[in-house]
């Protein structure tokens, strides 16, 4: 073991940890902290979550990519057995991304003397990636994910369960699954969106307790719900936001240095996520205002600081809320509102 500058003697270690520990991840992600240094390279980029481990090549050609691929499986067996470790080739799995019509049984790729199966379709972290990346197969998936959580649903409407809760349990079961990677989708796909808008106006006739004829845009508006493609909008334009405002996310420094009008489109079909975000943004006010500013700490003695609302209003009704805020604002008429589900003090939580 090796900690800064100490170092402990070699010893044997005959004791593990039990199948499913919590420290089972930690010790991974330092036994492997020196591969994702080795692999990333141009073009190279490795990415690792808790055990599980996924190289991205991307290169001009589909030749170039296989070979550049081929090198970093390469570098990866050759650091495997520096370490005493071995990894199945029939376990792992590639996939040939392109939007170009090629043979893909011309290119192979080996590790350890095994041939590595090429695949059409690959999940990482629950998202499905097809070769040309419509995100089709992702969208199925989700349909079943989320019509598999319709019986609870049903069993809980029969169970004359509140309306409110019913929403609740819809929002946490059946949205959280149709919304699950959702922003990854391009807007072109709209076919397939619409197998995920019926399981989200199934669920919605289910809480409202609705005749199947029932027009969908009334189950929406009564419930406060959104259409599966605005959805999609928003969920792309939050993922958007959330990455362009802070610095340590993975695709800051990629997304501010962008420039969507030199990034060839070769296909509507595939439009990328990132280029509706930034339009719907854009749409709205300029990217070089948008920045995560810091704390700023108001003077008492000059700003009168008024808070209304608490956790009690939760179990109000909507319009009382909203008359009583109506009514404050009419009274006080302040210069600045702050609407958070939070605290407005730095350092201390709700």
């Amino acid at each position: 073991m090796q900690f800064g500058k100490w170092k402990s003697q070699i010893f044997p270690v005959s004791s593990g940890l039990p199948q499913g520990s919590p420290l089972s991840s930690v010790l991974f992600n330092v036994y492997t902290a020196d591969l994702i240094v080795e692999q990333g390279s141009a073009g190279t980029r490795p990415y690792t979550f808790v055990d599980d481990i996924i190289i991205s090549v991307e290169e001009n050609t589909p030749v170039q990519a296989v070979e550049q691929l081929q090198q970093a499986n390469s570098s990866l067996c050759h650091w495997t057995r520096n370490n005493r470790m071995s990894i199945q080739p029939d376990k792992a799995c590639w996939m040939l991304v392109t939007l170009g019509h090629v043979d893909r049984s011309l290119f192979s790729i080996t590790y350890g003397g095994g041939t590595v199966p090429q695949v059409n379709t690959v999940t990482w972290l629950g998202v499905v990636m097809d070769r040309r990346m419509r995100m089709v197969d992702h969208i199925h998936h989700l349909r079943v994910k989320a019509s598999k959580s319709l019986p609870l649903l049903r069993c809980a409407a029969a169970q004359n369960v509140q309306q409110k809760s019913l929403a609740n349990l819809m929002t946490a079961t059946v949205c959280s699954r149709t919304d699950y990677g959702i922003h990854l989708v391009p807007g072109s796909a709209k076919t397939a969106m619409r197998s995920l808008q019926s399981a989200l106006n199934e669920s919605m006739r289910i809480v409202c307790g609705a005749a199947k004829p029932t027009a969908c845009e009334s189950l929406r508006f009564w419930l406060g719900s959104l259409e599966i493609c605005e959805r999609q909008k928003l969920a792309a334009t939050t993922a958007f936001l959330k990455a362009i405002t802070t610095p340590s996310h993975p695709l800051n420094l990629h997304l501010r240095e962008r420039n969507d009008q030199e990034v060839a489109q070769r296909l509507k079909t595939v439009r990328s996520w990132v280029i509706d975000a930034r339009e719907i943004v854009e749409s709205i006010c300029p990217m070089e205002n948008i920045t995560l500013n810091p704390w700023i700490a108001i003077d008492t003695l000059t700003w009168e600081l008024t808070r209304i609302g608490n956790r009690s209003w939760r179990e109000r009704s909507e319009l009382v809320n909203k008359a009583e805020i109506l009514e404050w604002l009419e009274r006080k008429n302040p210069n600045i509102v702050i609407a958070t589900d939070g605290s407005i003090h730095h350092d201390i939580t709700a």
